[in-house]
């Protein structure tokens, strides 16, 4: 979830991480339920039609980081919230 320090790394698109995530499932003999699959798909395409509108960003919001952007989608009820904070 994190970018590693020093030069700043190229965000992918959301459609492509999907693809990624799909081939590395499909490499492993497992595969998305036909209903999952579609879902998530329409999901990146949902974020990828966002992205313009939010200057390319997609997972973060202009000027945050990924770091940050994770942070405020975590809840602080969750047990794991202390450790990441």
């Amino acid at each position: 979830f994190y970018k590693p320090a020093g030069e700043a790394l190229s965000m992918p698109g959301p459609k492509e991480c999907f693809t990624a995530l799909a081939n590395h499932v499909g490499m492993t003999g497992r595969r998305f339920e036909v209903g999952y699959a579609a879902a998530f798909e329409a999901f990146t395409e949902v974020l990828e039609s966002r992205k313009e509108g939010l200057g390319g960003c997609w997972f973060t919001a202009p000027g945050e980081s990924s770091s940050e952007a994770f942070m405020r989608r975590l809840k602080r009820s969750d047990p794991a919230y202390e450790i990441y904070k």
